[in-house]
């Protein structure tokens, strides 16, 4: 019983360090976003 817990525990922290990565790559991705399309529409406006 106490090895089926263990490895639980196990794939829970696994599963947890996944999340925690997408998380941080989509909030990465997101904030990259932000950026390049602040810069975009401001380049437009002064070139126009």
């Amino acid at each position: 019983m106490t090895g089926i817990s263990d490895e639980l525990v196990e794939i829970l922290d696994e599963l947890t360090l996944l999340a925690d990565r997408v998380f941080v790559f989509i909030d990465g991705y997101s904030v990259f976003f932000g950026v390049s399309g602040r810069l975009f529409s401001w380049r437009r406006e002064f070139v126009a």
